[in-house]
């Protein structure tokens, strides 16, 4: 549960980017890319790069998840601009490969290791807890009930002392100021 909340607004933040990037590709080359009818029809190669376009939004999305995993990203890229005449495609993808690579997934990849260090600190400290139920356990075999509560009786009057010194020692602290 520690994990899935922060992860959560971190995949809702990184889909808000995809929205607004296809949105824009959508506006800026939508229907520049159609199925070609022959091998080579203005500079798209049919090789199902065809596919990888702005034309509506699930093929936007698509497209941006596939140049997000650097996946053949210079034909992807090439084939923009050939079929759009400019090079403003190139600047696009320039913007959201930083935006989303160096940015966001970055923060996401940190995140992910913080809460496996928080989640890694959190199990040790049960693991000692169950250790020291364990040692207790045996040493309660070994001395018997009787022993065994006493010790628990001095152990648990050490503690309490500890802490009414503590207070006291805070109370003091705080009464001098």
């Amino acid at each position: 549960m520690k994990m899935t909340v922060p992860i959560m607004y971190q995949l809702a933040c990184l889909y808000i980017v995809f929205y607004i990037f296809a949105i824009i590709g959508i506006y800026g080359l939508g229907g520049v890319i159609r199925q070609p009818r022959f091998h080579s029809e203005g500079g798209i190669p049919n090789n199902l790069y065809y596919l990888i376009n702005f034309n509506d939004l699930g093929s936007s999305m698509v497209t941006l998840f596939s140049f997000m995993i650097i996946n053949n990203w210079p034909a992807i890229t090439d084939t923009m601009v050939n079929a759009s005449g400019s090079v403003l495609p190139r600047v696009y993808f320039m913007i959201f490969y930083i935006f989303v690579q160096w940015i966001i997934l970055n923060i996401l990849i940190a995140m992910m290791i913080d809460i496996f260090c928080t989640v890694t600190k959190d199990m040790d400290k049960d693991y000692d807890r169950l250790d020291n139920i364990i040692k207790l356990k045996t040493i309660h075999h070994k001395v018997g009930d009787h022993r065994f509560h006493e010790f628990c009786d001095v152990m648990n009057e050490n503690i309490m002392k500890e802490e009414v010194d503590k207070s006291e020692l805070l109370k003091r602290t705080l009464d001098s100021r």
